[in-house]
């Protein structure tokens, strides 16, 4: 599936020269194993991926950008894997991020979408990989998996900048 900021959610059907305006959209309408690849440009959106996919962009982390646009009473997560055992991301900005006001940990740039607790459609995940990422301008944790068990874990050639961490007790 493809994604651009020039695209449509309404027209678009996902092909290269029709591609969809938001990620979700893109995530929505891929099926297992796909690859969503993203264009160029700032998505302000929350992606909840409910699917074993990989999560590309086309050009890397210096052009396209990922942002949850949280506000500071807000909480959310910029990607939150629900219900999958595999999950691929690589070459985005990740920002805009708060998940300071979770309790009980969970949450993150990265992480579970919710209150923190295990009641929501989360499971555990087999493999998750992270590459090429920059994480930058969030607030709380960049990559937290809370309550679920992650079996492999791979970071790799990613950039954390611009953390803050807030204590609410």
């Amino acid at each position: 599936k493809y994604v651009s900021v020039n695209g449509s959610d309404e027209t678009g059907n996902g092909t290269e020269n029709n591609p969809f305006a938001t990620i979700q959209k893109g995530i929505n309408n891929a099926f297992d194993y796909d690859t969503v690849l993203v264009s160029d440009g700032e998505y302000l959106e929350r992606v909840i991926i409910d699917r074993e996919v990989t999560l590309v962009s086309q050009n890397g982390p210096g052009t396209s950008i990922i942002n949850a646009n949280c506000g500071i009473e807000e909480e959310c997560s910029v990607i939150s894997p629900e219900g999958v055992s595999y999950l691929n991301i690589e070459g985005f900005t990740i920002k805009g991020a708060n998940t300071t006001r979770y309790l009980n940990g969970g949450g993150g740039a990265i992480g579970i979408s919710g209150s923190g607790s295990n009641d929501n459609n989360s499971t555990d995940l087999d493999s998750l990989n992270l590459n090429n990422l920059v994480f930058t301008e969030n607030v709380g944790s960049y990559v937290e998996v809370g309550y679920l068990t992650v079996s492999k874990v791979i970071i790799s050639n990613s950039t954390f900048i611009n953390y803050q961490q807030i204590d609410n007790n």
